[in-house]
Protein backbone atom coordinates (compact mmCIF):
# COMPACT_ATOMS: atom_id res chain seq x y z
CA UNK A 1 0.00 0.00 0.00
CA UNK A 2 2.78 2.40 0.93
CA UNK A 3 4.66 1.67 -2.30
CA UNK A 4 1.49 2.44 -4.22
CA UNK A 5 1.23 5.76 -2.38
CA UNK A 6 4.82 6.62 -3.31
CA UNK A 7 4.22 5.72 -6.95
CA UNK A 8 0.84 7.47 -7.27
CA UNK A 9 1.99 10.70 -5.64
CA UNK A 10 5.57 10.57 -6.91
CA UNK A 11 7.12 10.91 -3.46
CA UNK A 12 9.99 9.06 -1.83
CA UNK A 13 11.16 8.28 1.67
CA UNK A 14 13.65 11.10 1.22
CA UNK A 15 10.80 13.55 0.46
CA UNK A 16 8.95 12.45 3.58
CA UNK A 17 12.08 12.74 5.72
CA UNK A 18 12.99 16.22 4.46
CA UNK A 19 9.47 17.52 5.12
CA UNK A 20 9.16 16.10 8.63
CA UNK A 21 10.22 17.78 11.87
CA UNK A 22 12.97 15.22 12.39
CA UNK A 23 14.20 15.61 8.84
CA UNK A 24 14.23 19.38 9.04
CA UNK A 25 16.19 19.18 12.31
CA UNK A 26 18.70 16.64 10.90
CA UNK A 27 19.24 18.57 7.67
CA UNK A 28 19.64 21.87 9.57
CA UNK A 29 22.23 20.31 11.87
CA UNK A 30 24.13 18.78 8.94
CA UNK A 31 24.14 22.20 7.26
CA UNK A 32 25.27 23.93 10.47
CA UNK A 33 28.10 21.43 10.92
CA UNK A 34 29.06 22.15 7.27
CA UNK A 35 29.49 18.50 6.38
CA UNK A 36 31.59 17.91 3.29
CA UNK A 37 31.60 14.95 0.95
CA UNK A 38 35.00 13.80 2.25
CA UNK A 39 33.99 13.87 5.95
CA UNK A 40 34.04 10.73 8.07
CA UNK A 41 31.47 11.25 10.80
CA UNK A 42 30.99 9.47 14.12
CA UNK A 43 27.39 9.73 15.34
CA UNK A 44 27.53 8.80 19.04
CA UNK A 45 24.26 7.45 20.38
CA UNK A 46 22.58 7.70 16.99
CA UNK A 47 19.19 6.50 18.23
CA UNK A 48 16.85 5.99 15.30
CA UNK A 49 19.30 7.72 12.98
CA UNK A 50 17.52 10.97 12.26
CA UNK A 51 20.79 12.91 12.09
CA UNK A 52 22.55 9.93 10.53
CA UNK A 53 20.23 10.15 7.52
CA UNK A 54 21.17 13.77 6.84
CA UNK A 55 24.85 13.16 7.53
CA UNK A 56 24.99 10.14 5.21
CA UNK A 57 23.51 12.20 2.40
CA UNK A 58 26.38 14.70 2.58
CA UNK A 59 29.40 12.89 4.08
CA UNK A 60 31.62 10.13 2.75
CA UNK A 61 30.91 7.80 5.68
CA UNK A 62 28.91 7.89 8.90
CA UNK A 63 29.79 5.45 11.66
CA UNK A 64 26.84 5.13 14.01
CA UNK A 65 27.52 4.09 17.56
CA UNK A 66 25.10 2.94 20.19
CA UNK A 67 24.52 0.38 22.87
CA UNK A 68 21.43 -0.72 20.96
CA UNK A 69 19.97 -2.75 23.78
CA UNK A 70 17.13 -2.40 26.22
CA UNK A 71 14.34 0.16 25.93
CA UNK A 72 12.64 -1.76 23.12
CA UNK A 73 15.74 -1.79 20.90
CA UNK A 74 15.60 -5.50 20.00
CA UNK A 75 16.06 -5.77 16.25
CA UNK A 76 17.40 -2.22 16.16
CA UNK A 77 20.14 -2.73 13.57
CA UNK A 78 17.86 -4.66 11.23
CA UNK A 79 15.28 -1.84 11.26
CA UNK A 80 18.00 0.80 10.97
CA UNK A 81 19.57 -1.03 8.03
CA UNK A 82 16.19 -1.29 6.29
CA UNK A 83 15.67 2.46 6.68
CA UNK A 84 19.12 3.20 5.24
CA UNK A 85 18.40 0.86 2.30
CA UNK A 86 15.07 2.59 1.59
CA UNK A 87 16.89 5.92 1.46
CA UNK A 88 19.78 4.52 -0.63
CA UNK A 89 22.26 5.46 2.09
CA UNK A 90 23.42 2.07 3.35
CA UNK A 91 26.74 2.26 1.51
CA UNK A 92 27.55 5.40 3.53
CA UNK A 93 26.61 4.04 6.98
CA UNK A 94 28.33 1.55 9.28
CA UNK A 95 26.87 0.58 12.65
CA UNK A 96 28.70 -0.44 15.79
CA UNK A 97 27.61 -1.48 19.26
CA UNK A 98 29.92 0.19 21.75
CA UNK A 99 30.03 2.30 24.88
CA UNK A 100 30.95 5.94 24.19
CA UNK A 101 33.14 5.95 27.31
CA UNK A 102 35.61 3.58 25.60
CA UNK A 103 35.51 4.21 21.87
CA UNK A 104 37.09 1.40 19.84
CA UNK A 105 38.84 3.78 17.44
CA UNK A 106 42.33 5.19 17.06
CA UNK A 107 43.06 8.85 17.73
CA UNK A 108 42.09 11.23 14.92
CA UNK A 109 39.86 8.68 13.16
CA UNK A 110 37.01 11.09 12.32
CA UNK A 111 36.69 14.54 10.86
CA UNK A 112 33.40 15.18 12.69
CA UNK A 113 31.97 13.71 15.89
CA UNK A 114 28.40 14.45 16.98
CA UNK A 115 26.26 13.44 19.93
CA UNK A 116 22.89 14.89 18.98
CA UNK A 117 20.53 13.61 21.67
CA UNK A 118 22.59 10.98 23.46
CA UNK A 119 24.27 12.92 26.26
CA UNK A 120 20.98 13.15 28.14
CA UNK A 121 20.97 9.35 28.45
CA UNK A 122 24.27 9.09 30.32
CA UNK A 123 23.81 8.14 33.97
CA UNK A 124 26.04 10.78 35.60
CA UNK A 125 28.49 13.64 35.13
CA UNK A 126 31.52 11.33 35.27
CA UNK A 127 30.26 9.18 32.38
CA UNK A 128 29.50 12.30 30.33
CA UNK A 129 33.00 13.64 30.91
CA UNK A 130 34.59 10.28 29.93
CA UNK A 131 32.49 10.09 26.75
CA UNK A 132 33.32 13.66 25.72
CA UNK A 133 36.99 13.02 26.38
CA UNK A 134 36.83 9.94 24.13
CA UNK A 135 35.02 11.90 21.41
CA UNK A 136 37.74 14.56 21.50
CA UNK A 137 40.38 11.85 21.25
CA UNK A 138 39.00 10.35 18.06
CA UNK A 139 38.23 13.56 16.15
CA UNK A 140 40.95 15.15 14.02
CA UNK A 141 40.56 18.73 15.23
CA UNK A 142 39.58 17.89 18.79
CA UNK A 143 36.16 19.55 18.51
CA UNK A 144 33.04 17.68 19.44
CA UNK A 145 29.59 18.92 18.38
Amino acid sequence: MLNSFFKDFKVSWWDIYLNSDIGIEGAALAKEVKLREDDIVLDVGCGRGYFTIAAAKYAKLVVVLGLMDGYGRQGWWKNFKTTMQELNLLKNVQGMRSDAQQLPFEENSFTVVVAVHSIRNFPNKQSIERAISEMKRVVVEGEVL
